[in-house]
């Protein structure tokens, strides 16, 4: 008789039915040697007794006697058999008869033993039980692993749709191909909005409406995106009970209800309806709740901003930050006071920082981006204007830093220009407008880059073409002093000693001598 590995030990527990107390016993001593990883052992006298203890604890295997009384082994696993069919069972018989035997393979029975029984025997049986046990159990892992990597690609595929990276027209060929199906008639999509504790909101959802959930996840603005599969008349019990625990949440939390559709096309409308009607929150700080189909019925605005963005524009001009958070604060009280919706916000805002951000020469294209996720994020309108503020500020603080850079830019494109062109007569004039800039401006920011006024930067450019030239013994000094830009030779003279120390025909001179 071999010992199971210890390193696979997986413990089990074993239930004894046995009328007789030697064999019941000894059967308990015989296994509990064979060092099999079996850590419970339960006893019973009869049948209904040991059914008892099934139901109470469910043991991994249970071995019975055929003939007990109140309840016999066969009506005993028949019983077990009705209440969990994953319980191995084994069948202690004195009586060598195939009617026993005949039950017994009726009843899926296991193992069927004659007594008396041998150690190995015994042995052998509970390994082959143990082994099927541990070969179902590796069997159902792996199936609860494919059936969660299922789920949660199906969940993957579901937020696409919701976050609409799918084209609406193929919905229903994506939500086949991953296998999704939905046991109801129609959908709902709920948004809410919880500065924190988004994970305890998510675990709410799946606690009071989890058999309606599809699909839920944490957005991009940390908002919680809810898909409910529901036919219509149950919208408002669902609603009615997601809506009671918002309050624990914080003074901030709200929800955002889509309409209902039975359209799956339209699963990225319903999310986008539930994140329209969160929005509104930031408008009405006096209700939780937010059905897109009452906010639908808010007519888009057409307001008057051109005073207030002229104010906020002369504050920047001049540098008036007191000014410039006094226009602001102006612009949002008439938000306030002409009932402004969430999306006219948003769109003056969106403006608003294009045109100023423009101005300041900073890159615009993610302007509306952030706009949005501002909007989305901040559990006010109050915090929303102070962030805005904040952008606006960032932007002119780093105007000159910006404007350093563009200089330096065009300092590097000016030199290569001049590189290029050295042999022309090249005026500051003509570099200024190939880099549109004004030519004492270019002037100044030329010496501070350099440490060269724009002439004796030129001079020094064509002196270093010169001395390439003067290599070669074909041309003459005269030839190179045109061929480098200078007109007049006794010019060239002058400047190639300032810079060299020597005349051009000593420095081709102490190069014929090297």
């Amino acid at each position: 008789m071999k010992f199971w590995p210890m390193e696979e030990w997986l413990m089990y527990s074993i239930l004894i039915a046995e009328d007789e107390d030697i064999i019941r016993k000894g059967l308990i001593k015989m296994i509990s040697k064979m060092r099999l990883p079996i850590d419970i052992f339960y006893e019973a006298r009869n049948g209904r007794e040991a059914l008892e203890y099934v139901y109470k604890f469910s043991p991994s295997i249970v071995i019975t006697d055929i003939k007990m009384p109140v309840m016999d082994g066969l009506d005993l696993i028949g019983q077990i058999r009705k209440f969990n069919t994953n319980i191995k069972s084994i069948i202690l018989s004195g009586y060598n008869e195939f009617s026993f035997a005949q039950k017994a393979i009726g009843l899926n029975v296991n193992e069927y033993l004659l007594k008396p029984i041998g150690k190995d025997e015994l042995y052998n049986v509970m390994v082959k039980v143990i082994n099927q046990l541990k070969i179902e159990e590796e069997e159902t892992r792996q199936k609860a692993i494919k059936d969660i990597k299922i789920k949660e690609y199906q969940s993957i595929v579901l937020k696409e749709i919701l976050d609409g990276q799918n084209d609406a027209q193929f919905t229903n060929i994506v939500i086949a191909d991953a296998g999704i199906t939905f046991a109801k008639q129609g959908f709902c999509v709920i948004a809410m909005y919880c500065s924190q504790k988004s994970d305890l909101a998510k675990n709410y959802f799946v606690r009071y409406i989890g058999r309606y959930i599809c699909c839920i996840y944490i957005n991009k603005y940390n908002n919680i995106i809810c898909l409910v599969n529901i036919n219509k008349e149950e919208l408002n019990g669902v609603v009615s009970a997601i809506s009671n625990g918002v309050d624990s949440f914080g003074s901030d939390a709200s929800l955002g209800i889509s309409d209902w559709s039975k359209d799956v096309k339209m699963l990225h409308g319903l999310a986008l309806h539930a994140e329209e009607a969160l929005d509104f929150r930031m408008v009405d700080d006096k209700r939780r709740i937010f059905s897109y189909i009452e906010i639908k019925k808010c007519k888009t605005q057409q307001l008057s901003l051109d005073v207030y963005f002229q104010e906020i524009s002369n504050a920047i001009k001049v540098k008036n930050f007191m000014g410039l958070s006094s226009s602001i604060d102006s612009l949002f009280c008439f938000f306030k006071k002409s009932n402004a919706i969430p999306q006219v916000i948003k769109d003056s805002i969106e403006k608003l920082l294009l045109s100023n951000m423009t101005a300041a020469g900073r890159n615009i294209f993610d302007i509306p981006i952030e706009a949005t996720r501002l909007f989305k994020i901040c559990s006010s309108i109050s915090d929303y204007k102070i962030s805005i503020k904040q952008i606006i500020l960032k932007i002119w603080e780093n105007k000159g830093d910006n404007d350093q850079i563009n200089s330096g830019n065009k300092i590097r494109i000016a030199i290569k220009y001049i590189e290029k062109n050295y042999e022309k007569d090249l005026s500051l004039q003509e570099v200024a407008d190939y880099v549109n800039l004004n030519p004492s401006y270019l002037s100044c920011i030329f010496k501070k880059t350099t440490g060269l006024n724009y002439r004796d930067f030129l001079n020094k450019v064509r002196v270093e073409k010169s001395k390439v030239l003067l290599i070669q013994p074909k041309y003459k000094v005269y030839e190179i002093a045109e061929k480098v830009g200078f007109i007049d030779t006794n010019y060239y003279y002058r400047v190639f000693k300032k810079y060299t120390g020597i005349t051009p025909n000593q420095y081709r001179y102490n190069l014929s001598n090297i």
